[in-house]
C-alpha cells in the first residue's frame, strides 16, 4: 500500500458526526477524530505503528503473553486530536492514550518526519512499539528504524541505554552480529559487546581483546596508547602461536562457572517479563577466559617492550 493511501482514519463517521476540519485535523476536544491525508506518515514509519482500532487495527499484541498494561504505543483512533499550544508536562512512561489531544497532534505531526526535533517522550511512545516488533516477522524494519532513531536521539542517555539493549537482544535472537557492528562504539558497553560476540561469533579478535583489556584486569596501557600498531601486531602473532589462528576461540562449555550475568532491560513496560528482562552470561567474568586474555596482553606487552628497546639500541 502506497504512502498516499496509508493514512490514519476513523471508521467512516456519518456526515452529521463529522466535525469541522481545521488545519488538516479535526479540531475537537471530545468524540471521534479523523486524521486526514494532510497528516500522512511515511510508509517506513506507518508500517511500524500499532493500532487499537480502525481499518489498520493490530491484533498481534494480544499474543505477546501476559502484561500488566496496554501497549503504550497503541493508537486509539477514537481519541481526540487537535492543534494548539502544549503546556502540560508529559512525564515518565508515556503512552499514546495518556497524551492530551494537543500532545497527540504533536506526536502524529512528528511521525511525518522522525528526524525532526521533538520531546523525547514522543520518541519513546513510537519506540515502545519498535521493541515489540523485534519479536515479530517485521523485526528487520524495526531494527532499521531503531538505528535511525539512535543516530538522531542517541545523545539522550535513557534512550541510548534502552535502544542499544534492544539492538543487542535483536542481534542475539535473530543471529545478526552485523547489527552489533553497526552500533557506535561510544554507545556500546564493552561487557555487553563481549557477551554478544562470544555467543554469536565464539571468537575475540585482537581489537576486541584490546578493547576488553581493562575489564580483565590489564591496566598498563602504555604501549596500547603510544604504539598501537606494534602492540596489535604482536598480539596477533601471539594468538597465532598459541591458538593457531588470528583470534581467541571462545569455549562456552564451562558456562556454569560464570558467576555473573548481564540484565538487559527493554523500555516497553507492557511486554511480558520474559521478553522485557533478558539475562545474558557475562563471559568476561569467567576465570579461564580472564586468565587467557590477561596472559596474551602480558606477553604482548613484553614483546613490544623488547622490540622498542632493541630499536633504540640500533639507533645508538
Amino acid at each position: 500500500m502506497g504512502i498516499l493511501k496509508k493514512i490514519i482514519t476513523y471508521l467512516k463517521p456519518t456526515k452529521e458526526q463529522l466535525p469541522v476540519v481545521s488545519k488538516g485535523l479535526v479540531d475537537v476536544s471530545t468524540g471521534p477524530v479523523e486524521i486526514i491525508p494532510h497528516h500522512q506518515v511515511p510508509e517506513d514509519v506507518f508500517d511500524l505503528l500499532w493500532f487499537k482500532n480502525g481499518p489498520f487495527a493490530s491484533d498481534y499484541y494480544y499474543d505477546c503473553g501476559e502484561y500488566f498494561d496496554e501497549e503504550p504505543s497503541l493508537i486509539d483512533v477514537t481519541l481526540p486530536v487537535k492543534p494548539g499550544v502544549n503546556d502540560i508536562k508529559i512525564g515518565y512512561y508515556p503512552s499514546y492514550t495518556k497524551l492530551s489531544p494537543i500532545q497527540r497532534y504533536e506526536y502524529i505531526n512528528w511521525l511525518k518526519n522522525v528526524d525532526s526535533d521533538t520531546d523525547i517522550s514522543y520518541v519513546f511512545v513510537f519506540y515502545y512499539g519498535l521493541e515489540r516488533y523485534i519479536f515479530t516477522e517485521n523485526y528487520e524494519r524495526s531494527v532499521a528504524m531503531m538505528f535511525k532513531l539512535l543516530n538522531r536521539f542517541g545523545d539522550n542517555k535513557s534512550f541510548r541505554f534502552y535502544c542499544t539493549n534492544a539492538l543487542i537482544i535483536a542481534s542475539v535472537v535473530h543471529q545478526r552480529i552485523d547489527w552489533i557492528q553497526m552500533i557506535d562504539d561510544d554507545f556500546l558497553d564493552p561487557i555487553k559487546l563481549a557477551t554478544v560476540k562470544a555467543m554469536l561469533l565464539k571468537k575475540f579478535y585482537p581489537e576486541d581483546i584490546i578493547k576488553f583489556s581493562k575489564i580483565v584486569g590489564w591496566t598498563n596501557n602504555r604501549y596500547i596508547k603510544n604504539n598501537y600498531d606494534l602492540f596489535f601486531g604482536f598480539l596477533e602473532q601471539n594468538l597465532n602461536q598459541t591458538f593457531g589462528t588470528n583470534f581467541y576461540p571462545i569455549d562456552l562449555s564451562d558456562c556454569k562457572k560464570y558467576d555473573k550475568t548481564n540484565n538487559l532491560m527493554l523500555a516497553n513496560y507492557s511486554l511480558s517479563q520474559e521478553m522485557r528482562n533478558v539475562k545474558m552470561l557475562d563471559v568476561l567474568e569467567n576465570k579461564r577466559i580472564q586468565k587467557d586474555l590477561y596472559g596474551l596482553l602480558e606477553k604482548t606487552h613484553e614483546d613490544t617492550k623488547i622490540k622498542l628497546r632493541n630499536d633504540r639500541k640500533k639507533v645508538k
